[in-house]
């Protein structure tokens, strides 16, 4: 299933764990959410853990800045409980480096408050998806590190042009000619997402071809 479809049709009612400190954003949010999804609360971290245990959440969405346990270290004892459960980040105060930390943690996504309820869905079906996927394209932090500066020079949601990036496992190689095109023309694939679904890297053999 590709992003765009899973935006289009829900299978099921998501469950959805809301981490925060500030229990009237909770109240604001499930209100908001009504029939949408099923939303739960966690005041902390460490509760967090404890009721990932008891209940399957399709995603978790946690502010960053918390007492004691804040997102970032939370996502890291999530991955060595071995919890692999999708999380999105949010905060009041979203800077480039925070947003490149959140992904380098693990992240599949990150929000600034305040935000539309259905970008904040739109995201949650974004990284169910990517999650849900056998096929994604494992990238090495260095390499995450280094296509993050290129595309943040041309691109304010850089988040999820890296989420699709991973779904249709576009290689460094083609994410580097696409830049380039950028830099030369004002235009390459990731200015629509749609069209990641048929990028085709180009063959080294049919290119020398074409010299001869």
């Amino acid at each position: 299933m590709t992003p765009s479809s899973a935006l289009k049709k829900l299978a099921r009612k998501r469950r959805l764990l809301l981490v925060d400190d500030n229990y009237d954003f909770f109240k604001m949010i499930k209100l908001g959410l009504g029939e949408q999804a099923d939303l739960d609360y966690a005041p902390d971290g460490f509760s967090a853990l404890h009721m990932v245990k008891k209940e399957n959440y399709d995603v978790v969405i946690c502010d960053v800045f918390m007492p004691y346990l804040d997102g970032l270290k939370l996502i890291g004892e999530f991955n060595k409980k071995h919890l692999n459960i999708p999380f999105i980040l949010v905060t009041g105060n979203l800077e480039d480096q925070l947003a490149s930390d959140a992904l380098h943690a693990g992240a599949y996504n990150i929000l600034e408050k305040p935000f539309e309820l259905k970008e904040l869905m739109e995201k949650v079906e974004l990284a169910i998806s990517l999650h849900e996927s056998e096929k994604v394209a494992s990238l090495s932090e260095q390499e995450k590190a280094h296509i993050y500066n290129m595309l943040k020079m041309f691109y304010y949601d850089v988040e999820k042009i890296m989420l699709s990036i991973q779904h249709f496992q576009i290689p460094v190689s083609g994410i580097q000619k696409e830049i380039e095109k950028k830099k030369l023309t004002g235009k390459c694939i990731f200015d629509d997402l749609h069209n990641l679904r048929y990028f085709k890297p180009e063959d080294p053999e049919e290119k020398g071809n074409k010299k001869d």
